[in-house]
């Protein structure tokens, strides 16, 4: 054994020597269910619900209704629609506001159309300023999936293929592997 090695092991007994004092026994914190805090995304306490069903064709003009419900007695709740470059929102582009004193949601509908297949994102920056000229920020998105599902889930994926088996139980696939190993030179050894 390496005297450093001996060394290190000598302060770390010492160490945990130290941190327990004789005849005191701890005892683990007891935690209950109540004890958690219940936590949330940081941001403006905004929930959106819209009638999307997740598909759409390239070129297709769908115009989708959004309900937005905020927890707020008042102040005014602004929404900026930022689409990626693949989508296109004709008028329903911008900016809009609410007044959020009122407990009915805020709808809006908005025309929005796909230009080429392919997943795209719609993106709501929100920004509710309430109280005493406090801000509280938040981001939502939609996922526009047009053409070609680009992702099936894997387990439909598992299905599929345990139903085109031959043989129950055994799964035959294809794979292919490559094993690369990369070797230190002598130089980079020293």
């Amino acid at each position: 054994m390496s005297v450093k090695f001996t060394h290190l092991i000598l302060a770390s007994l010492m160490l945990s020597a130290s941190a327990c004092q004789a005849g005191e026994a701890v005892e683990p914190a007891k935690i209950s269910k109540s004890d958690y805090v219940k936590t949330s995304k940081p941001g403006a306490a905004i929930r959106f619900t819209h009638d999307y069903n997740g598909s759409a064709k390239a070129g297709e003009v769908r115009e989708i209704k959004i309900s937005i419900s905020d927890k707020y007695d008042s102040g005014t709740l602004r929404i900026d629609i930022i689409p990626n470059d693949n989508l296109s929102l004709g008028d329903s582009a911008g900016s809009y506001r609410f007044d959020m004193s009122g407990s009915d949601a805020h709808e809006l509908t908005i025309a929005v159309k796909a230009l080429s297949e392919g997943s795209h994102t719609l993106n709501f920056n929100t920004t509710a300023q309430y109280g005493d000229q406090q801000v509280a920020r938040g981001n939502n998105a939609i996922t526009f999936n047009t053409g070609v599902v680009v992702q099936k889930s894997a387990v439909s994926n598992f299905e599929t293929l345990k139903k085109t088996q031959a043989t129950p139980g055994i799964i035959v696939m294809d794979a292919q592997e490559v094993i690369s190993v990369d070797v230190p030179t002598s130089r980079e050894q020293k």
